[in-house]
């Protein structure tokens, strides 16, 4: 089992298939995956309601990725739902 860290750029606003991997992984490694927020990273705590609709719509939905689990099939889950246990509150990280 290795350990990959993905920085979030480049970000990408679509689920795309054509795009090609960042990081191509085995089973069972582990991925440290560093995410901006929603908005491209134009949202932060001291922004202004007038900034804050100025904010650049095209960069909304930023994702990061993608990653190629090698020997994965179409069908296999990848780590869905257990974020909700080890977060439990919300909040703005900086």
């Amino acid at each position: 089992m290795s350990e990959h860290f993905l920085r979030p750029e480049p970000t990408h606003p679509v689920w795309d298939r054509s795009l090609e991997p960042r990081l191509h992984i085995a089973s069972h490694d582990v991925v440290y995956v560093y995410c901006q927020d929603a908005s491209g990273g134009q949202v932060h705590t001291a922004m202004t309601f007038v900034e804050c609709q100025g904010i650049d719509l095209t960069r909304i939905h930023s994702l990061t990725g993608p990653i190629c689990v090698q020997a994965a099939e179409p069908g296999v889950v990848l780590g869905l739902g257990f974020l909700n246990e080890r977060f439990a509150e919300s909040y703005l990280f900086q």
